[in-house]
């Protein structure tokens, strides 16, 4: 399992990214509601208000698995379209962002579906 910033950069690469003490928050996009990245953007002033640092967002990329969350991964180059599409990650990414928080995500290799 590798974690990623949505820089690019691998979360160990930035260890500043993560002060001591900090919160990190589990994302399961489609417990948010309808349009997933839409919903999460929705709530970035909640989460921040709880004191969140760092958003751990669950595998966004495609699969044929209809599951909240899916390790299943049939296309490391798309994602999920139940969840939204390129530019709505990308504007939830930027929120968080503009609001001190960092988004990473989860680059599961071993369970590459079929």
């Amino acid at each position: 399992v590798c974690l990623y910033l949505f820089s690019g950069q691998t979360l160990w690469a930035q260890p500043q990214a993560l002060k001591p003490g900090g919160m990190i928050y589990g994302i399961v996009p489609p417990l948010f509601g309808d349009q997933p990245f839409k919903a999460v953007t929705r709530r970035l002033d909640y989460l921040q208000n709880l004191g969140v640092d760092v958003l751990w967002i669950a595998p966004v990329h495609a699969t044929d698995d209809p599951g909240h969350i899916s390790y299943a991964i049939t296309d490391f180059f798309s994602l999920r379209e139940d969840f939204g599409s390129e530019d709505d990650l990308r504007a939830l990414v930027r929120a968080a962002e503009a609001r001190g928080m960092k988004v990473m995500r989860v680059v599961e290799l071993r369970r590459w579906g079929a």
